[in-house]
């Protein structure tokens, strides 16, 4: 279900790629910024980017002490996972980036 919604409900941005999803909503919603916004907009997220919030690297399942916590969450991997998938395919079809994963 929640990939249903995903899929159908939301354009989705990943953090890491900010500047480029933030020009996915742009385009999306119709939004028109100007260059003092813009210039705004570049400050605040190169802040949020510094603080390097959300750097998440997922784990590849060989460390044994992480095998449980993974099972326990493989749910939320098999999301982030089609969010990645998602976000390219978003990328192809509605707004003809290359599909290349990012």
């Amino acid at each position: 279900a929640a990939k249903f919604i995903l899929k159908t409900k939301f354009v989705v941005g990943l953090f890491h790629d900010m500047d480029e999803s933030i020009r996915r909503f742009e385009s999306f919603f119709g939004w028109s910024v100007g260059e003092t916004a813009r210039s705004c907009q570049a400050f605040e997220v190169e802040q949020v980017m510094a603080r390097r919030h959300n750097q998440v690297q997922v784990p590849d399942g060989t460390d044994p002490g992480l095998r449980g916590v993974m099972e326990k969450n493989r749910l939320d991997l098999q999301l982030y996972e089609f969010v990645m998938y998602l976000y390219d395919y978003q990328g192809r079809v509605l707004f003809e980036k290359s599909g290349k994963r990012v």
